[in-house]
């Protein structure tokens, strides 16, 4: 499975956000994105929970290799994901939720879910809510993920 994790800034307001995500998580990734199609030439159909997008749903995205890393991810299963993301679709997004990934006091919802926490719930990782899209990164890797080039 491909999962793409956004390295850039949005545009004001939303950019505030990326940025805010990056400064309290220590990461260069503030987003990420399950990826369903192999061919990141074109736009793709991405799986994701966005506070852009107000939760969670599948959307074609261009992935710009200035703003975009993907790592290739084989012990994770691309369908069972887009089949979560299928049956989830329209849940909202959940704010405290990530925020709780660094500030344990809070506590999320368990009707909704951020970036990371979705991808992780459609491939049943054990308790999904505890990992930001950083730490998303380092596990991806960890379990080796490969970086795949973007072509334009």
């Amino acid at each position: 499975m491909l999962i793409a994790f956004y390295k850039g800034t949005r545009p004001m307001p939303q950019g505030v956000f990326n940025i805010g995500v990056c400064w309290l998580t220590d990461s260069v990734y503030s987003h990420c994105e399950a990826i369903f199609d192999d061919d990141l030439s074109r736009p793709v159909p991405c799986g994701s929970s966005s506070f852009i997008d107000d939760g969670v749903r599948i959307k074609e995205i261009m992935l710009n290799p200035d703003h975009w890393d993907v790592l290739d991810v084989p012990c994770f299963d691309a369908e069972q994901s887009r089949q979560w993301f299928v049956i989830h679709n329209g849940e909202p997004y959940d704010v405290l939720g990530l925020a709780s990934v660094v500030l344990p006091g809070l506590k999320g919802d368990p009707d909704m879910s951020f970036c990371s926490e979705a991808i992780l719930a459609s491939v049943s990782y054990p308790n999904p809510n505890k990992i930001d899209p950083g730490r998303l990164y380092d596990l991806c890797v960890f379990l080796g993920g490969v970086n795949i080039p973007i072509s334009v």
